[in-house]
């Protein structure tokens, strides 16, 4: 959560993992953005690529059976809605210079 820590850590890095949670899944509504943003800055200075492990939170019911990249996202929970702002952070920040890549895997 502390911006300078996140970028100390990332110094020299090429690419930058987002696959960080609150502890035990708590306040995930409250603190999952600030972390996602802390990891853009730091990989903003850094020109790293940020990978984010996605998830199909993102959906809603009429996107299956079939998830591509132009699957609408209207997902029907609190989590997902979280998950496509995360999305569309990073989307925003590539628009800005930054690399994203999103690795999305099925429900596990």
């Amino acid at each position: 959560m502390n911006c300078d820590n996140v970028a100390r850590a990332a110094t020299g890095a090429a690419v930058i993992v987002h696959a960080v949670n609150p502890p035990g899944y708590q306040r995930w509504a409250e603190l999952v953005l600030p972390m996602l943003d802390n990891t853009i800055a730091a990989a903003k200075t850094e020109g790293a690529t940020i990978v984010l492990p996605g998830t199909v939170y993102n959906f809603g019911p009429d996107a299956f059976p079939f998830i591509d990249e132009d699957a609408p996202q209207r997902p029907v929970t609190k989590k997902g809605a979280i998950r496509v702002e995360m999305e569309a952070r990073l989307q925003r920040a590539s628009r800005e210079g930054a690399r994203a890549l999103i690795v999305r895997a099925g429900d596990f």
